[in-house]
């Protein structure tokens, strides 16, 4: 469920993220900034990087998201 609840997370961030980049209106969206937002991701990211108990679904969920929001 980890790797779902990443995904999801995950993608509510990016959605953050593009909206911060489109002026400062959008910086903070429930009085968190793009960066206090992800903190969290952060840590599941540490685990998800460390666990070889992940499926291929579970890679196929996570890894992209990690990708784009990590590098």
């Amino acid at each position: 469920m980890i790797p779902f609840a990443f995904h999801a997370v995950g993608n509510g961030t990016q959605i953050h993220r593009d909206l911060a980049r489109s002026g400062p209106r959008c910086v903070r969206v429930a009085d968190d900034t793009v960066e206090q937002a992800s903190a969290p991701l952060r840590i599941m990211h540490g685990y998800l990087g460390q666990t070889r108990a992940l499926t291929p679904a579970g890679k196929t969920l996570g890894l992209p998201v990690a990708e784009r929001l990590f590098g």
